[in-house]
């Protein structure tokens, strides 16, 4: 088997010693390299060590498990340390979201009793950095893309 292994190009191709300098960096400066942590939610920044720019985390389970209400309340907790925040959900509409969203922020219910406090409600969490994509169920890829 060895003598049918082929050299890889040698320029795509590192060694560990090569890296030693940036890995012990990184174990030295592992608090630095650390994203937002929640403040809600510490089993998050435990696993994850907080929200970085630039990555993308995954949230998958079962239909009625909790995600967006989790995902929710994990936005408005970045939200509220100034963390602009983009919605993209092709299951629920904006609108029933973003209620789901204000009540969570206010933390009670909203409801056709209360105008006053939902008006309100509303103007105080509309302050936060908060976006929605504007699509709804099946949309072609390319069309989100563009």
């Amino acid at each position: 088997m060895k003598s049918n292994a082929r050299w890889l190009n040698q320029e795509k191709v590192v060694s560990l010693n090569s890296l030693s300098a940036q890995i012990h960096h990184r174990i030295m400066n592992m608090d630095k390299l650390q994203g937002i942590r929640s403040q809600y939610f510490t089993f998050y920044n435990k696993m994850l060590k907080g929200m970085r720019k630039g990555e993308l985390s995954v949230i998958t389970g079962a239909s009625g498990s909790g995600k967006t209400t989790f995902l929710s309340q994990l936005s408005i907790d970045f939200l509220t340390q100034g963390v602009p925040t983009l919605w993209g959900s092709f299951e629920i509409k904006n609108e029933v979201l973003g209620e789901t969203m204000v009540q969570q922020f206010k933390r009670q219910k909203l409801d056709q009793n209360k105008p006053d406090l939902t008006k309100t409600s509303l103007e105080e969490f509309s302050q936060y950095p908060l976006h929605f994509l504007n699509f709804y169920g099946s949309t072609d890829w390319t069309e989100v893309m563009q």
